[in-house]
């Protein structure tokens, strides 16, 4: 449940919600923009991802990102055409780490690691969050499907898994549309991080970061 404490105090008290019930309103059609509602969040500080980081890089421009995540995306899951909850997982991976099609570059390659780029000299508060952040992803669904398919590095699978699930879903909704019910409903489960603290501020701010 959420607490839901309304600007509106007057007419609308604060009550509790489901949370399922909040993501559902927040993903209906506002009638004067043609566009879902979302949310803002408001931090009381600058929040930066702790695992992932978007490194200095000539061969991706961040509007080759936005360029790909607009068009390519859903373009390239169209060719492959999932079917299952598994099968676009799999597919995005495939797809953020193959060249792309216009400079032969993967979009994961704009991305690296703090742990890989600065080892022990990182604080030993930051190497703790992201020890439990690991031990996080480790137990999430989605990354175990990623280590059983693909015969790659943790480094490189928890990099691909937190790229992943940071790309917002509207843009491949056309092949979660395509699914029965029930591989929807999968989708979902395998999208869902709000139990994992870490992982979904891990998320967020690597979301924000790509938007930026």
């Amino acid at each position: 449940l959420v607490l839901l404490m309304d600007v509106a105090r007057f007419k609308y008290p604060p009550h509790w919600a489901p949370l399922s019930l909040l993501f559902d309103s927040m993903k209906s059609l506002d009638q004067s923009t043609g566009k879902h509602r979302g949310f803002i969040l408001l931090t009381d500080r600058e929040q930066k991802p702790f695992f992932c980081r978007l490194k200095p890089c000539k061969e991706i421009s961040w509007f080759s990102i936005s360029e790909f995540l607009n068009t390519e995306l859903s373009s390239s899951l169209r060719d492959l055409n999932p079917k299952t909850s598994n099968e676009l997982l799999k597919d995005l991976y495939k797809i953020v780490k193959e060249p792309r099609k216009n400079d032969g570059y993967p979009i994961l390659s704009a991305y690296s690691t703090f742990r890989k780029d600065f080892g022990n000299g990182l604080e030993e508060s930051h190497r703790e969050v992201i020890r439990s952040l690991v031990e996080q992803i480790h137990l999430h669904p989605a990354f175990s499907v990623l280590k059983e398919t693909y015969n790659a590095d943790e480094e490189e699978l928890i990099l691909g898994f937190l790229v992943i699930l940071s790309i917002p879903s509207e843009f491949y909704s056309d092949s979660i549309e395509q699914m029965n019910e029930k591989e929807k409903k999968s989708w979902e489960d395998l999208r869902f991080t709000e139990e994992h603290s870490l992982i979904f501020n891990e998320l967020m701010a690597i979301r924000t970061s790509m938007m930026e």
